[in-house]
């Protein structure tokens, strides 16, 4: 079992490379864009989904996908559950972002691993780093889902 630093480390390894912060931006805002847009197609087959950055939309965004899981037909929407699981991660900072006024996205040098970056939400000094976030999301627990995290930053904006 790894742990504190060796687990951080391998976590790291996951994350992208770029030569610089600039880099690395650009490289996450194509990421966010190509995610969206993804998720735009989704919509177009799931009359419920409304990609109209609400709150109720990311419950709806997550209720799709524990329905795909369990069915396991994410192959219907022509996505894969990894494909979901960026849409989820992305979607959540998009509304958040757009809902809570003092939530941006940011990007970080990741600070185990030199030269690589990792994407999140920030508000004040908190930050939850959403790039990897909701990899294999059915396990997570109940109390995380995308609604929580979400409404977490609304009410520290209160």
């Amino acid at each position: 079992m790894l742990e504190g630093y060796d687990y951080a480390k391998e976590y790291g390894q996951d994350l992208i490379s770029c030569e610089d912060k600039i880099e690395a931006k650009v490289y996450y805002y194509q990421l966010r864009e190509r995610v969206m847009k993804k998720l735009r197609n989704v919509s177009e087959y799931v009359d419920e989904l409304q990609i109209d950055y609400s709150p109720g939309s990311l419950l709806v965004l997550e209720l799709l996908y524990f329905d795909l899981y369990e069915t396991n037909r994410f192959d219907v929407l022509d996505i894969t559950r990894q494909e979901m699981e960026e849409c989820l991660a992305v979607y959540l900072g998009e509304v958040t972002t757009a809902q809570v006024s003092d939530v941006d996205w940011v990007v970080e040098e990741y600070p185990f691993i030199e030269g690589k970056y990792i994407m999140g939400i920030r508000q004040g000094t908190y930050t939850l780093y959403v790039g990897t976030s909701f990899l294999d999301h059915y396990k997570s627990h109940s109390n995380q889902t995308l609604y929580y995290h979400f409404r977490s930053f609304q009410k520290r904006a209160s």
